[in-house]
């Protein structure tokens, strides 16, 4: 690189020094979390890696490299990248404002290797079958005791209809399994876990073994009151109510939780949900998912678009009654609020 390109990749990564920060914010303010953190916790390396000396002058082309840490980057939709990192980009280039000087690449890169316990962590696409429905499905784990799990099942039942695969362990190991390492295998890559704190929670080894690896992985936890009042480190996680609760009801009140009081993974809840609704198998679970997105007050521009493309590719989404007739009202509803 020649002194002067140096010269020049040098000035936008002072400029960037300062730009970065602010969009931190400026995305924390829209409600962006993801982006905020992405850019609020990763280094940066700015090169040069063109530049066009045709009319006399030179007109410079930087590509930028973020280096995201483990538990940032883990949270990246990875069929999402691409949008992530155009709109990194582009909002990068319209604070920038250096005469004949652009980003024309911006660039993401996990900082190290992701590990919980000294164990490297699997990317999404392995563990798959530990997890029941699309790999788009947000993945709860369901921490119980032996004694309650005609409860986790019912509620993994629930779970899975509106988008969300759990795993529970009595139902989801195979005979033959070694059985702690596919419990490990679940923990290491579950999204978050539900703690079903029941008479006698706190004094099961396990279950007090698979709270402390959600924590320890900065992984959310959702107890649930069923006798047991939250203790420890679960007493800083907002509890739900389980008695006189239907497992139904409880996975309502998880999706709005995950959505509402959760930034690590909301945009993984959006998600599920869409693909639910996209992939619902009949009439009645096409109105039930259209019921649970009429709760939502806004999503995503590409989610938006799913949705609205749905009926086009599911004949049991097209012939719902309620998607008929509320779906073009909540399109133009969630469209206005982006606008």
């Amino acid at each position: 690189m020649s002194s002067e390109a140096q010269d020049s990749a040098n000035v936008t990564r002072d400029k960037l020094a300062k730009i970065i920060p602010t969009l931190a914010v400026v995305c924390s303010q829209k409600g962006e979390n993801l982006l905020h953190d992405l850019l609020q916790a990763s280094t940066y390396e700015v090169e040069n890696i063109s530049y066009d000396s045709w009319n006399g002058g030179h007109e410079y082309e930087h590509r930028v490299l973020f280096l995201v840490p483990p538990d940032v980057f883990l949270r990246i939709d990875l069929d999402n990248l691409a949008e992530v990192v155009a709109t990194i980009g582009e909002r990068l280039n319209g604070l920038l404002k250096l005469r004949n000087e652009s980003i024309s690449e911006v660039a993401l890169e996990i900082s190290e290797p992701p590990t919980v316990g000294g164990v490297v962590l699997h990317p999404r696409e392995h563990e798959v079958d530990l997890w029941p429905g699309s790999t788009e499905f947000l993945r709860l784990f369901v921490s119980h005791r032996a004694v309650d799990s005609v409860y986790a099942t019912a509620l993994k039942a629930a779970c899975q209809k509106v988008g969300i695969s759990c795993f529970v362990a009595h139902e989801d190991i195979e005979p033959g399994t070694e059985w702690q390492e596919a419990i490990l295998r679940a923990l290491r890559s579950m999204d978050m876990l539900v703690a079903l704190l029941t008479s006698g929670f706190h004094e099961s080894e396990w279950t007090d073994q698979e709270v402390g690896v959600a924590i320890g992985r900065d992984v959310p936890v959702v107890p649930v009151k069923l006798g047991e009042i939250p203790y420890g480190f679960i007493g800083k996680f907002q509890a739900l109510p389980g008695r006189k609760t239907t497992a139904s009801t409880l996975a309502e009140q998880i999706v709005s939780l995950a959505i509402d009081r959760l930034p690590t993974v909301r945009r993984r809840m959006q998600t599920a949900l869409v693909a639910r609704f996209e992939a619902a198998p009949d009439y009645d679970n096409a109105n039930e998912m259209l019921d649970v997105l009429l709760k939502l007050t806004s999503l995503p521009l590409d989610l938006i678009e799913r949705i609205e493309t749905a009926p086009a590719r599911n004949a049991a989404v097209a012939k719902a009654f309620r998607v008929q007739k509320r779906l073009p009202g909540l399109l133009e509803h969630w469209r206005a609020g982006i606008a």
